[in-house]
């Protein structure tokens, strides 16, 4: 490893902890003063895109922020953002989401065969209604 990627190394983790301690600090400030309006309504705090090293995998630190935060997850699954799951949990105001590849933490079984009419776009039309048949996916997940 090379200097430059100690030091980027470095200042990466050192940005990661300040923003650790300024929320810290700004939770503080709100348990220690009641009067404070509740800045939590209707906010989430996103844990997004996990960082996939050769040291770690998105299952490893999905279960981990898991364990570590606790408490009932609901799963739920966006198709039409890239194949993503969320596990959300909900305290009070503030929902927590962890947000990963479906395809990095669960295994795709296909079980069965479905047929579905889909919207086609041929150049210079609208869009012609195709039948077509597309397996039909359930997903194991841990």
């Amino acid at each position: 490893m090379s200097d430059a990627d100690t030091t980027e190394d470095t200042s990466e983790a050192t940005l990661r902890q300040e923003g650790i301690d300024y929320l810290r600090d700004i939770l503080d400030v709100l348990e220690k003063n009641p009067e404070i309006p509740n800045p939590f309504t209707a906010s989430s705090i996103k844990l997004w895109d996990f960082n996939v090293g050769e040291d770690q995998d998105a299952k490893t630190l999905m279960r981990l922020a898991r364990r570590e935060i606790g408490g009932h997850w609901d799963k739920s699954y966006d198709d039409h953002a890239g194949g993503d799951m969320w596990l959300t949990q909900t305290v009070g105001d503030v929902t927590v989401k962890i947000i990963v590849d479906r395809d990095a933490v669960c295994t795709a079984r296909v079980v069965g065969k479905e047929t579905v009419i889909e919207q086609r776009y041929p150049p210079g039309v609208q869009y012609v209604e195709v039948e077509v048949e597309k397996d039909i996916i359930e997903w194991d997940c841990e």
